[in-house]
């Protein structure tokens, strides 16, 4: 983290509760994905993206 800051380069540092237990990190890991989706589509389309439910697959929006 240390690097990331001495050298201004954006990050989003987060911490929650749980242990490393399959359920904490199965949760942990579909939030951060989608997250980094977003933000990829941002970057890549210049537009910003509805935030997404992390157990919603992002294919079951657009059935909607």
């Amino acid at each position: 983290m240390l690097f990331l800051l001495e050298n201004k380069i954006s990050f989003v540092y987060g911490q929650s509760q749980g242990m490393h237990e399959e359920d904490y990190w199965g949760h942990e890991v579909s939030v951060s994905m989608a997250v980094q989706y977003a933000i990829m589509l941002r970057n890549i389309w210049g537009k910003e993206f509805e935030a997404c439910n992390s157990y919603t697959s992002i294919f079951d929006q657009d059935k909607n």
